[in-house]
């Protein structure tokens, strides 16, 4: 039996019509499957060791050996500790900030979330310290009593390296820091 176009245009219309979806389904269903295969193979030579690509979840939080913030002093009223801090980013990259969420203070045993975190105007705090820039910030905790603590910074990545989220620690001897500074003129 050889396969004649004439022969299939001599056909009946409504024939024509169920050849043609006949042969489109049987094409499509060569498609998906070479798809399939295709996928399966993909999935089986991939490697599974670093998903990081593929949710902010899963990203590693390391440490950096560059101390970007540093601790200036302290004030202790009212049943709040008060840390006053330097974000210092001497890079050529944005470095994005904590959320309140991500800093934390322990004192002895105990560790508690921060409550605010704010520039020394009152106002929140920005979200993204820019290349080669300073900022200044306050960030409020219920006081914990004690003479020595710890401040984390966590959640902080810069924008050309979103892969690397990092965090940064700071030893806090309260009470050196609660001494009263020198005005600056």
């Amino acid at each position: 039996m050889r396969f004649s176009l004439k022969a299939l245009q001599e056909q009946p219309e409504d024939v024509r019509v169920k050849i043609m979806w006949t042969v489109t389904a049987i094409i499509g269903v060569a498609i998906l499957a070479v798809w399939l295969v295709s996928t399966k193979n993909q999935i089986q030579n991939t490697d599974t060791s670093d998903l990081s690509f593929l949710t902010g979840v899963l990203k590693n939080e390391t440490t950096t050996d560059n101390q970007y913030i540093n601790a200036e002093w302290i004030e202790r009223s009212n049943g709040k500790l008060k840390v006053y801090f330097k974000v210092n980013n001497p890079t050529n990259s944005i470095l994005n900030f904590s959320k309140s969420i991500d800093v934390s203070l322990k004192i002895g045993d105990q560790t508690q979330v921060a409550e605010e975190l704010k520039n020394r105007q009152e106002s929140q705090f920005v979200q993204k310290i820019l290349s080669n820039s300073t900022e200044y910030g306050v960030v409020v905790f219920t006081d914990i009593p004690g003479d020595r603590g710890e401040i984390t910074f966590g959640q902080l990545f810069f924008e050309n390296q979103e892969q690397t989220i990092f965090t940064q620690k700071a030893d806090l001897n309260l009470k050196e820091l609660n001494k009263p500074l020198e005005l600056r003129s």
